[in-house]
């Protein structure tokens, strides 16, 4: 689905915590659902509903609790459909007619689709009916002394892609981008266009699947279609770019991912078209970089759109890919299985020079309400460690929440809900979830951590329910955690 977020008020909280202390495992066995053997036509953009809130209490009770299941149960590995080499760079490939042209005609005969997510957001978590939020604390201290400091003013501002140039047309746009040591890289529905940091564009608008999918064999889904939800991501730790976006016209999906040859984001690329675990709509794909893989956390739906299957996460065989290994694979774990109200995670994205200690997870995070019937206003982290060569040593364990100071997470279903200055059109706060990106940076040493991990997500702070724009209000609610894991089970 097509997601934008744009937050009419700002509330800061950093909570300095001393976080993840040992771990607490949820006890359900994940079970594989096999794919279907025909192709059918994804449509997007159905209202659901979150499924599954009444077995809350059964999964609280489970807190503390070993894994008792077979751990070869709980993972499913797929190696990479398809592979190839773009055949030059993105550099010529850009100045192709089709690099520009080939999706047009695709998005006019489904026309409805753009209506359609102009309306309408899947959702993943929902306030539970007659459930008054929290009286947020943070609201009323005011603005005086814990007032922001002022935003220094930006080296360079500079016009990036519009919606005419994104190719589909669908709002909102899905902009997002990345920035190395000499380029900016961004990404607005179905095309991708390069900068350096003057603010000047080298290439772009292209297709992603005219250049960067253009080395996969003639016919796969990742090289004829753009499906949109994309990202862009900056690896720091091998100077190398990702790209990548879905396919849903199939079933399983696709997930397509490019991975630069070299540190230059003009140049050629390695494309892998990974087919989906499940016959499951994996939607919302959204990745971060980690040393042992790059990870990715979807939102679960079934192909009618009216019902939520929770949330998967997946590591992919970061190694392999940035070697251009055909045999690059996945490890996925679906955490519907241990908890049905999970979702709207993200992965821990690496951001910095200095790597994190060894043997440190990677952390999907998402945050947890009493709006939704859940103990408290919390942090919760998984952590999915994979082992490429034998999936079934893969381990998966869910920390204990980490409490945040109380937030009011209700919200009203509607795209049209946040107002935007100069009468322009009311946009969607997308409260359900946590926001792109989870970032981590180790401020200590790679011997001596202190690992920080900060995100945010939408609260309402019009101190009422809310039932329509004019009575909610939004808000950003910052966090920040730390500890000095230096190993996987080892917390301070």
């Amino acid at each position: 689905m097509k997601r934008n977020v744009a937050i009419a008020v700002l509330v800061a909280v950093i909570a300095v915590l001393s976080v993840l202390f040992m771990p607490r495992t949820l006890s359900r066995q994940a079970e594989a659902k096999a794919p279907a053997k025909g192709q059918t036509h994804r449509k997007k953009g159905a209202r659901v509903e979150l499924s599954g809130s009444e077995a809350l209490m059964a999964m609280n009770a489970l807190l503390g609790q070993q894994d008792a299941a077979a751990p070869g149960d709980r993972f499913i590995s797929r190696t990479a459909e398809a592979f190839g080499a773009t055949p030059g760079t993105v550099r010529d490939l850009a100045k192709r007619p089709e690099a520009q042209m080939r999706v047009r005609a695709k998005r006019d005969l489904d026309a409805a689709e753009g209506e359609i997510e102009k309306n309408l957001n899947d959702r993943v978590k929902f306030p539970k009916p007659g459930i008054i939020g929290d009286k947020d604390p943070l609201v009323g201290l005011g603005i005086g002394m814990n007032q922001p400091l002022a935003m220094p003013t930006p080296s360079l501002t500079f016009l990036g892609q519009t919606a005419a140039e994104s190719m589909c047309g669908c709002l909102p746009p899905d902009t997002n981008g990345d920035v190395g040591l000499n380029n900016y890289v961004q990404t607005v529905n179905t095309s991708v266009s390069i900068y350096d940091k003057t603010g000047t564009r080298l290439t772009g608008p292209v297709l992603q699947s005219a250049v960067f999918f253009t080395g996969l064999p003639a016919g796969d889904a990742c090289r004829t279609g753009d499906d949109g939800d994309p990202i862009v991501l900056y690896d720091p730790l091998a100077d190398r770019w990702l790209i990548t976006q879905f396919e849903v016209n199939n079933v399983p999906g696709r997930q397509c991912i490019a991975i630069s040859q070299t540190s230059d984001p003009l140049g050629a690329y390695f494309a892998y078209d990974f087919v989906m675990p499940s016959t499951d709509f994996q939607d919302y794909p959204h990745l971060g970089v980690w040393p042992n893989g790059y990870y990715m956390t979807t939102n679960q739906f079934n192909q009618a759109g009216n019902a939520f299957l929770g949330a998967g996460i997946f590591a992919f065989n970061r190694q392999k890919m940035l070697a251009g290994d055909s045999t690059a694979n996945y490890i996925y774990h679906n955490v519907f299985t241990d908890d049905p109200n999970a979702g709207g995670m993200l992965p821990t994205d690496f951001d910095g020079i200095v790597p994190p200690p060894v043997g440190l997870p990677n952390r999907v995070m998402e945050f947890r309400s009493t709006e939704a019937l859940d103990p408290l206003d919390a942090i919760r982290a998984y952590e999915l460690v994979p082992n490429y060569t034998t999936p079934a040593s893969s381990t998966f364990t869910i920390r204990t929440d980490i409490a945040l100071a109380a937030f009011d997470a209700t919200q009203v279903n509607s795209r049209n809900l946040i107002k935007q200055g100069a009468g322009g059109t009311a946009v969607d706060g997308i409260a359900d979830r946590l926001m792109h990106r989870l970032g981590y940076r180790n401020l200590g040493t790679t011997a001596s951590p202190t690992n920080s991990w900060t995100g945010n997500f939408t609260v309402n702070v019009s101190g009422v329910m809310p039932t329509n724009a004019a009575t909610y209000q939004a808000g950003i609610r910052w966090f920040e955690l730390r500890s000095a894991d230096t190993l996987a089970n080892t917390s301070t």
